[in-house]
């Protein structure tokens, strides 16, 4: 039988405006327990899911070597970056203020490698590093605890309408909000590394009240 399209778990406008302004007060909370970098370093991969619509996987495995950024004369400058997952890889574009997470996790890890190193010995950030990484350089491959973690802190179910959210969701967010601004469905689907098929199955009611503003004119 073919398999029914659903409509995958997101989140509201008004969830993640919650989920958003409570991330940094979810930080500083831990501030003097062990889990303190944790919660930095899970903020700032849900932020880039939200500005990329990466899967967590393909972020997981993304360096610094991967992201490079553009001066456009007509755009202004804006940041690209090369993910690798299971559809190979590709080039993807992110949103407008992944700059800020960028620049505060380079500077974390800058700080943390030349922790007690004199001025003269400092050493740089390997480019081949995971953005995403333990103190030893190693990917970070689980933000399970904190993603419910930081739910719970910002009053936002886990689940929703019998179905439980997952760290997907923020990728289900950019594609909700990708198409609700009205952005062509095939640039969304290359950027995703997906199809419009798919976006057709599992975001249909957004494409739907998008191509009929197409269509009439409106």
């Amino acid at each position: 039988p073919k398999a029914k399209g659903e409509r995958r778990p997101t989140f509201s406008d008004k969830e993640w405006i919650m989920i958003r302004s409570a991330m940094r007060a979810w930080v500083k909370e831990a501030a003097e327990l062990a889990t303190s970098r944790d919660r930095f370093m899970a903020m700032h991969c849900f932020l880039i899911l939200v500005y990329s619509g990466l899967r967590i996987g393909e972020l997981r495995q993304l360096r610094w070597r991967d992201i490079s950024s553009v001066d456009d004369p007509n755009e202004g400058k804006y940041y690209v970056g090369y993910a690798r997952g299971k559809t190979g890889i590709r080039q993807f574009v992110f949103q407008p203020g992944v700059d800020v997470c960028l620049r505060l996790l380079y500077k974390q890890r800058l700080l943390e490698l030349n922790e007690g190193i004199n001025e003269g010995e400092r050493v740089k950030i390997d480019f081949d590093e995971p953005i995403l990484c333990h103190r030893d350089g190693k990917p970070i491959v689980d933000f399970g605890n904190s993603f419910k973690s930081l739910l719970k802190f910002a009053g936002v179910p886990i689940n929703l309408d019998g179905k439980s959210r997952s760290i997907y969701s923020f990728r289900h967010f950019y594609a909700t909000e990708r198409l609700s601004n009205e952005a062509s469905p095939y640039l969304i689907a290359s950027n995703m590394g997906t199809s419009v098929e798919m976006l057709e199955k599992h975001y249909g009611q957004v494409i739907n009240s998008k191509l009929a503003k197409e269509i009439t004119g409106r």
